[in-house]
């Protein structure tokens, strides 16, 4: 619930708010790799790059790190890295999140 509150606060540009229902999210749910993702994107939107790859590492750190959460935190985080002007990181990190393409069950 407090996520999606978060996510319409963003998309109206109050960026206040939805940083207020995220920590609030956070107490509720501290291991949840979705709201880590979810204040990365945040972060990035406000140009605040080194705090956005932080927030997304963890994000892929908590999350089974295959999937769509995977991509996008390896995604934010090449957004990042290309707001500083790491061309060959954003590069590594982009290849990263192609990575995480889930792979399907062996049946024997």
């Amino acid at each position: 619930m407090l996520l999606s509150l978060a996510r319409e606060a963003e998309n109206q540009l109050d960026f206040p708010r939805a940083q207020s229902l995220l920590t609030e999210a956070l107490k509720e749910e501290p291991l949840n790799p979705r709201i880590y993702q979810s204040q990365a994107e945040l972060a990035l939107k406000q140009r605040r790059y080194e705090l956005a790859e932080r927030l997304a590492h963890s994000a892929f750190e908590r999350s089974g790190q295959v999937g769509e959460l995977c991509a996008r935190s390896w995604l934010t985080i090449g957004e990042a890295r290309l707001g500083r002007a790491l061309i060959d990181a954003t590069a590594e990190a982009r290849r990263r999140a192609r990575s995480c393409a889930e792979h399907g069950i062996e049946r024997f």
